[in-house]
């Protein structure tokens, strides 16, 4: 017969073997999704639009706003004049991020790199918003 004594492991193992594995079959299901089209959204105008598959080497983009310019109240490597802010953004192949900012917490620079629907960087002081969209959309915790 049995003891519980001995079944306790071989339950915590078999366990333990499930969790790792459906955890490896989480982050290659999650690296298979990843989004194709970023888009850049400075106070409510989007400012730039591209594709991650078609980007050959970095590129840095600075973008900056002045609410007090009716024409172009956000531009891309445009003047800086006083009173706008600003927000340094390097998009690569592996997904994009934003490397400076001029906002007073940096959050948004400690966001890191994102290529999933699922993560938008977000400056909220600057109103900035950076998305990643395709065609299959992540879940997170929260909408799952």
């Amino acid at each position: 017969m049995i003891s519980k004594k001995n079944t306790a492991p071989v339950i915590m193992t078999v366990t333990l073997l499930i969790l790792i594995l459906v955890s490896v079959a989480w982050i290659l299901y999650a690296e298979k999704n990843k989004g194709e089209t970023v888009t850049i959204v400075s106070d409510g105008i989007t400012v730039w639009t591209g594709n991650l598959s078609s980007i050959s080497e970095e590129l840095i983009l600075t973008v900056t706003c002045d609410p007090s310019d009716d024409k172009n109240p956000c531009v891309i490597e445009g003047y800086s004049p006083s009173g706008s802010h600003y927000n340094v953004v390097r998009i690569t192949r592996e997904g994009v991020s934003i490397i400076d900012s001029d906002c007073a917490t940096h959050i948004c620079i400690h966001e890191g790199i994102t290529n999933s629907p699922a993560k938008p960087i977000v400056c909220l002081p600057n109103r900035l918003l950076i998305t990643v969209t395709g065609e299959v959309q992540d879940t997170d915790a929260i909408t799952y």
